[in-house]
């Protein structure tokens, strides 16, 4: 028989076949599977690849009909985007499978028995039909019509016996490579070193079996370097097997691994895992993917700590070279230093500093140390990185800082880059942006990253900062994250890109806890650590009072702490009045010894103590903004008794406002008033204290200030007052 007529021959045996196959799946399942497996550690896998083999059955004729038609699109309704979409598609188009009545396809169902012997038996040697029926038509009965051709081929090859079959049960790993290796006669070579950690509880039969399959790259191990043979296969995963057989090369994982807003959090503590064990953390996952991971950081990476503050963040910038990143974002936070500071630290990086939106005002060009995006290349697939600052830094940061710079809405600039990128044969499209989003109550994504993300054009993952959220979303199209804070959390998005469609799937998308986890430091970080902790070890530690309970701080109150450090910073002003954004304060004080370093946790920032004259209709002014702000917190205060109204019918207003004496606040009356420099300059959008007479810089620094009085007191014992009511009625 010539080929042609064979191949006709065996088209209409398979069409009979799958007429009726039920035959089964989009979303990757949350365990490791053959298809983002890893083989990090172990042996090189065999170069002849499928289509060197010798096969038995039909196999080649299959790769025959990939060559004339495995372009095709399934058509299932539940697949676009799946991670394993070109294979469903590819073993569709030359009519291995089918979906269900629905139109779906169900990937992530897990295969059961009968699917998978009907799948293989498309792909086997006819039995001689001369060899005694070995089935009883009886046993049949259990077996439903669509699949009974295949069962009886399977019993009469000695594959399957109907006393043991359980057609309905999901197949598992061991079971499928067993037959895999039978119906195709797929041979291995000579070395037995065997390349998972369990074989050793493998018997003979399956572990020869999955030395087969392994050294032809047809089935692969878990990041756990173990093969799991007891584990059942989904739909999609069998799709995968099916391609790597037929000789179709997997698409390329691409792993894209970030953090943001960590916040010079380098040394342990309670939640935070410090730095050491972060980088051991990445180094992990970027094992499992070497040549296609990349790592990103969000920004405001540098500021928050003693650890970092007191150089500048230079100790963040070495562990970030040190595990390698390839691109941050530049927060808000960055700039809290200064622009020349900031420099510093991007020269001092082995790894590019972006923004696209940030521009000098006087000549319209960006930041000489920034670039707003960067093509890197990673497992042979390039790679698009777009950089972006939230518009919110320039009220976030101290004016005269930012003043000389523009900051635009980022979307509209964006979207151009990205267009441009494409045109620069960038295959994939990631944005990094310092701007984030939150979860409201009713369970939709907010926010200034979800309003951009709903914008975006052409990018296929989007990793955000900003709000300390932590989230993993599939919105409009793309993947969007943000790992938390403080190294907490690290975000990853596995992406699986077809070179031979040009297109990719979202294989992965999930934000990992750190804490809990066992993890161990990573030596080089860890040296670097301690070397930092010798040079400002003594000083942070050095106890300067303690307290005798805890001073709590939530920004979208008036809190304990914002009481009592309001109150010393109208002491030290001789103010009538003192007000601190909500955000100035960033930790707790708790009950116990108080050190430096602690301070340097509350008060991380810069500041310096300011006064201003202020009228009491202008103080009202402050307090009708700064009360219920949502967006900043609320206003901390010293020396006012405020009665508030909140009422949604009819807005929210002050009821009753006296000073700490119990006298009334007189409209007309001139009062004192102690603030810091970065409300002076308007920040957090009070613009109204730029506009105010006899605003005094003392150019004393806020921190060292706190510092001296709780030296001098030696012993906190503070309560906080009733000097903020809530009127409901």
């Amino acid at each position: 028989m010539s080929r042609f007529s064979g191949l006709w021959v065996f088209l209409v045996l398979a069409l009979l076949l799958t007429v009726n196959i039920q035959f089964i799946d989009q979303t990757k399942p949350v365990a490791e599977t053959d298809a983002n497996a890893s083989t990090a550690g172990q042996k090189q896998q065999s170069t002849v690849g499928p289509d060197q083999m010798q096969w038995k059955g039909k196999i080649p004729d299959y790769q025959l009909l990939i060559e004339q038609n495995g372009n095709a699109s399934a058509n299932f309704d539940d697949i676009s985007g799946h991670w394993a979409e070109t294979s469903v598609s590819l073993i569709k188009s030359i009519g291995l499978c089918q979906g269900y009545p629905d139109g779906s396809f169900r990937p992530d169902e897990a295969l059961t028995r009968l699917e998978a012997i009907s799948l293989l038996m498309q792909l086997g040697d006819m039995p001689d039909e001369t060899r005694p029926d070995q089935v009883e038509e009886e046993q049949m009965a259990m077996i439903p019509a669509w699949g009974q051709s295949a069962v009886k081929k399977a019993a009469r090859l000695g594959l399957i016996t109907l006393d043991d079959f359980e057609p309905s049960l999901p197949i598992d790993r061991g079971s499928l490579a067993g037959w895999l290796v039978k119906i195709t006669g797929i041979k291995s070579a000579q070395s037995q070193d065997y390349p998972f950690k369990d074989a050793e509880g493998f018997s003979a039969e399956l572990a020869e079996s999955v030395n087969c399959l392994y050294q032809q790259g047809i089935i692969k191990g878990y990041p756990d370097q173990r093969f799991h043979p007891q584990k059942t296969i989904s739909r999609a995963e069998m799709m995968v097997i099916l391609t790597r057989l037929l000789g179709v090369a997997d698409p390329i994982r691409l792993s894209i691994l970030s953090v943001n807003d960590f916040h010079g959090s380098l040394t342990e503590s309670g939640s935070n895992p410090g730095a050491a064990k972060l980088a051991a953390y990445i180094g992990n996952a970027r094992e499992r993917n070497l040549e296609g991971t990349i790592i990103l950081s969000g920004g405001d990476m540098m500021q928050g700590s003693i650890d970092s503050n007191l150089l500048d963040g230079e100790p963040v910038i070495d562990m970030m070279n040190a595990i390698g990143f390839d691109a941050m974002a530049i927060g808000n936070h960055e700039f809290d230093w200064g622009v020349e500071t900031l420099q510093k630290r991007a020269q001092q990086a082995s790894f590019p500093f972006l923004t696209c939106n940030i521009t000098e005002r006087k000549t319209g060009q960006p930041l000489p140390f920034t670039k707003p995006c960067i093509i890197v290349e990673k497992a042979g697939v390039k790679i698009g990185i777009i950089g972006f600052t939230t518009p919110e830094t320039a009220s976030k940061v101290i004016p005269s800082i930012i003043d000389d710079y523009e900051i635009s809405e980022p979307t509209a600039i964006v979207n151009s880059l990205a267009a441009e990128l494409r045109q620069a044969r960038a295959q994939i499209i990631i944005v990094v942006g310092h701007a984030g989003g939150f979860l409201s109550g009713d369970g939709t994504w907010q926010g200034e990253a979800a309003l951009m993300a709903r914008s975006l054009q052409g990018v296929d993952v989007l990793v955000t900062a900003h709000t300390h959220q932590k989230y993993a979303a599939n919105l409009n199209g793309m993947a969007v994250v943000q790992a938390a804070y403080n190294g907490r959390a690290v975000a990853e998005v596995d992406l699986d890109y077809s070179t031979a469609e040009q297109k990719v799937c979202l294989a992965n998308l999930n934000v990992i806890d750190l804490k809990g986890l066992n993890l161990s430091e990573d030596a080089a970080v860890k040296a670097k650590i301690e070397k930092n902790n010798e040079k400002i070890g003594a000083i942070k530690d050095r106890v300067i009072g303690q307290n005798q309970q805890d001073l709590l701080h939530d920004k979208s109150m008036l809190s304990p702490l914002g009481q009592w450090f309001t109150d010393k910073l109208r002491q030290a002003a001789e103010a009538d009045i003192a007000f601190m954004n909500g955000g100035a304060l960033k930790a707790d004080i708790p009950a116990g010894a108080i050190t430096i370093g602690k301070m340097w946790e509350v008060l991380p920032f810069e500041n310096t103590l300011c006064t201003v004259s202020m009228t009491g209709t202008q103080i009202r002014e402050v307090l009708q903004y700064g009360i219920q702000n949502e967006q900043h917190g609320m206003i901390q205060y010293s020396g006012l008794g405020i009665q508030y109204h909140r009422c949604p019918e009819t807005g929210q207003h002050l009821v009753n406002v006296t000073l700490s004496d119990g006298t009334p606040l007189q409209d007309e009356k001139t009062y004192r008033v102690a603030i810091n420099d970065f409300l002076a300059e308007g920040g957090d959008g009070f613009i109204m204290f730029r506009q105010y007479a006899e605003l005094i810089n003392t150019q004393e620094p806020i921190r060292e200030m706190i510092i001296k009085a709780i030296e001098k007191e030696q012993t906190l014992d503070f309560t906080a007052d009733d000097r903020f009511q809530l009127i409901n009625n």
